[in-house]
């Protein structure tokens, strides 16, 4: 392996590893602070009935980043084992 792969490979693993803890934790976040979404209800005949309120949908930005740090180390690993030689001791008959 040339300087230059390792030098991709161990730059590989280092930004798949930080999208990986930055993307769980930012769907922690996320998952924690759900807004609520309120608008004015008409009951029967038009009337109004007050305000109704219920829980927006967590945002998926976190998973995606997490699922994409996790792509991103695995394809570096792979990488990693495709460029490491073999050593002369460890072949196979």
């Amino acid at each position: 392996m040339t300087r230059t792969q390792l030098l991709a490979c161990r730059t590989g693993a280092i930004l798949g590893a930080v999208a990986l803890l930055v993307g769980i934790v930012v769907q922690i976040i996320d998952v924690n602070t759900v807004e609520q979404i309120c608008s004015p209800h008409t009951g029967y005949f038009g009337r109004p009935d007050g305000v109704r309120c219920h829980d927006a949908d967590p945002s998926p930005r976190g998973m995606y980043l997490a699922v994409l740090g996790l792509v991103i180390c695995v394809c570096t690993a792979i990488l990693w084992a495709a460029l490491t030689p073999r050593r002369a001791g460890t072949e196979r008959s």
